[in-house]
């Protein structure tokens, strides 16, 4: 089965998830993190393995944000992949940026990781060594021109 698929269905999520709005942040890393797998190159042998792909993927999808764009993607992070949220609702989430692709069955060790948790668990961890190898200075990678 392809975890990586064409996005088929929209729906709503819960009232619970939609408490908090969705931060523009987290919707310009979706965004970016979607463009990455739909336009991958199928000629790159990392394309083919989803696991080294989205890693891939989601490293560039934050690897230019800001400090502070990034404590808010890992505040919205933890509240997502906390655990407290079934991966049916998770992909809601991921439906309401508007996609044109869609994660399907699970991943990770043991296959036991829907993929949808999967890259929401790794776009946290990225995002929290994204902060760790960053100045305290809130500046965006992309300000020297040199």
């Amino acid at each position: 089965m392809d975890i990586l698929s064409s996005r088929h269905s929209h729906s709503t999520t819960r009232r619970s998830l939609m408490a908090s709005k969705m931060p523009s942040e987290f919707e310009s890393m979706c965004l970016s993190i979607e463009m990455g797998f739909y336009y991958k190159d199928t000629t790159d042998p990392i394309a083919m393995q989803f696991e080294k792909l989205s890693k891939k993927v989601v490293e560039e999808a934050i690897r230019d944000r800001s400090r502070s764009e990034l404590v808010v993607l890992k505040s919205y992070l933890d509240e997502l992949a906390s655990g407290s949220h079934a991966a049916a609702d998770l992909t809601k989430i991921w439906e309401s940026t508007k996609p044109r692709v869609a994660f399907f069955g699970s991943t990770g060790a043991g296959g036991t990781t829907p993929a949808i948790v999967y890259i929401f668990e790794l776009a946290r961890a990225a995002v929290d060594a994204r902060l760790a190898n960053l100045p305290a200075e809130d500046s965006p990678a992309s300000d020297s021109d040199g």
